[in-house]
């Protein structure tokens, strides 16, 4: 092999703007990107999984320019070079644009694209610039797009493939009855010339198209976790990733454990948490900062409990996820669920959790996607929007969003 190209060789875009109509109740008009997940937004671990995989030179792209910047100066661990520019008009085609415009690329210049709402293993990023690597000196390699094997919504490309793994088509869903179904991953390696096709065509599935018609595009397939944040149960499962891949515990040391407390497991507690008398914590857990757990409370595996939360005594949260300045009261259990941000669970709520999905055909897709199945039933809890708040005593079905 003649050539390689090093991940500091490639500039990297990342789409960050958009609020979904779906995310309202948790995250109002905020951008996806911006909601925070283990005490940070989900567009910094992004920017932490593709530093880790040796990128280092980053356009982002957002309607949220300053708020985004603020947020990612307050977390930057690394020494990258960000640019965050605001996109010119709604939509994921003159978010592209403004990006090319800030990176200005040559035509045969490489650019990793990447959609800021994809939750993914970090060895991801890498696997994709080695796939390049592998075919670079032969004639017309135009990129490599991540393929993923799921169910489509409208938004997404379904991705031809012939039997070398090349692209041959991008088509929308609607107009696609190929078995399997590739989607178009949110993950592009590819040339300045595709640049040039969405300024021409103004939608992004045209230009791939067009794009792949004229280069010789490789088809990535990925076989580990792939989350695109969408909806709040999006966000449970999301967050489940995130805590598996902690490596260790950190325990601040303004953090107040109770000697009687028990920490078992991989637990993240940041600074002027409060962990009152024969607490149990069940890692993988993070505790964000400045949130009280009251005595006798069991907080369970993949749960977070973001900045500010108050956990009331005798408690049991169960892989949920509780956000900034949530409440949940004495004697309480919440499994499987969202609470939005200042949301509150009065003394006594239950949420039941299992659907028998066979019986329960009504049930979305977005919550079907998203449950841990177990045989003929799952579990999943519920959500409370963003400022509500949950009478005491409250028995709350599956599925519920309150």
């Amino acid at each position: 092999m003649g050539r390689h190209i090093d991940p500091s060789d490639v500039k990297v875009l990342i789409l960050a703007g958009g609020s979904s109509d779906k995310l309202k109740p948790i995250a109002g008009n905020m951008p996806k990107t911006l909601i925070k997940i283990l005490g940070r937004p989900l567009i910094s671990h992004v920017v932490d999984k593709l530093t880790k995989s040796g990128y280092s030179s980053y356009v982002i792209v957002t309607d949220r320019p300053d708020e985004t910047r603020m947020l990612l100066n307050l977390n930057r661990k690394t020494s990258t070079t960000i640019n965050i520019v605001g996109q010119y008009d709604t939509g994921i085609g003159p978010a592209i644009v403004s990006g090319y415009r800030a990176i200005n690329p040559e035509p045969d210049e490489l650019i990793l694209l990447v959609y800021g709402d994809i939750v993914i293993r970090d060895n991801a990023y890498r696997a994709i610039l080695s796939s390049y690597n592998e075919h670079i000196d032969r004639k017309n390699i135009g990129g490599v797009f991540l393929a993923v094997v799921e169910e489509p919504l409208e938004s997404h490309g379904i991705l031809y493939v012939d039997e070398n793994n090349f692209i041959k088509r991008v088509l929308p869903t609607k107009q696609s009855n190929y078995t399997p179904r590739y989607i178009s991953g949110g993950i592009y390696l590819i040339k300045g010339s595709f640049f040039e096709l969405i300024e021409k065509y103004g939608s992004v599935i045209f230009a791939l198209n067009e794009y792949v018609t004229r280069n010789r595009v490789i088809a990535y397939y990925w076989k580990s976790y792939w989350v695109n944040i969408g909806t709040p149960w999006d966000i449970l499962v999301a967050s489940y990733y995130l805590l598996k891949d902690i490596g260790k515990s950190i325990i601040s040391p303004t953090a107040n454990v109770s000697h009687t407390a028990t920490l078992d497991g991989i637990v993240v507690v940041d600074d002027d948490v409060e962990i009152d008398h024969f607490s149990i914590i069940k890692g993988p857990v993070y505790i964000g900062r400045n949130t009280f757990v009251g005595a006798h409370s069991f907080i369970r595996n993949y749960t977070l409990l973001e900045e500010g939360s108050i956990i009331g005594s005798y408690t049991e949260i169960n892989r949920s996820v509780i956000m900034d300045k949530a409440t949940v009261g004495r004697g309480s259990y919440i499994g499987y669920s969202i609470l939005a941000p200042q949301s509150v669970i009065e003394p006594g709520v239950i949420t039941k959790n299992v659907i028998h999905t066979i019986n329960e055909k009504d049930r979305s897709h977005e919550i079907s996607k998203s449950i841990n199945k177990r045989g003929e039933y799952a579990k999943i809890g519920c959500i409370v929007s963003r400022g509500s708040r949950v009478k005491a005593g409250t028995v709350i079905e599956p599925g519920a969003v309150i």
